[in-house]
């Protein structure tokens, strides 16, 4: 499967401008399953993401591209977490499980002030850097939803 960050990236730019500005949480997760779930079938992958009627319940994270082999899990090639809570403690917790994953691709999406985007994108830096078990190559597109300009920051981090 080729790299679908820039994939990626387009489907979350389009739902930043299709979605009006004070939309709930629960409608930008809905909305980011929904075309994200889309956007794994049309990479010829199954999907696992609650909530979503074109894809298998919830699996391990918030959303997962998955194939199989013989009826048999062969890979996640994607695994995606989304944590809306601006709380550090709240974001880490859940990058945490990408880190511990082997799948192919690895997908964050949280949302945080201007201030604190490049103390985020440090701090995911040292925790890519510091996790023994994780193999170099391995990488990860966080999307950051910066709250004043209304756009994501995207930054592509590979150990």
């Amino acid at each position: 499967m080729e790299n679908p960050y820039n994939e990626i990236i387009k489907v979350l730019d389009k739902i930043s401008t299709d979605l009006e500005k004070n939309k709930s949480n629960k409608a930008w997760t809905a909305r980011i399953k929904t075309d994200l779930t889309k956007l794994g079938v049309d990479n010829q992958c199954k999907t696992c993401t609650a909530g979503i009627d074109d894809a298998s319940g919830e699996f391990l994270f918030d959303l997962i591209w998955y194939k199989n082999k013989d009826k048999l899990l062969a890979s996640i090639e994607l695994a995606m977490e989304s944590e809306w809570n601006i709380s550090h403690n709240s974001i880490f917790y859940d990058f945490e499980k990408l880190l511990a994953t082997n799948a192919r691709y690895r997908l964050l999406i949280c949302q945080s002030n201007p201030d604190e985007i490049q103390e985020l994108e440090d701090k995911f830096r040292s925790y890519i850097k510091g996790y023994s078990l994780l193999e170099k190559g391995s990488n990860f597109l966080i999307a950051i939803w910066n709250n004043y300009t209304r756009k994501f920051v995207y930054f592509n981090l590979v150990k």
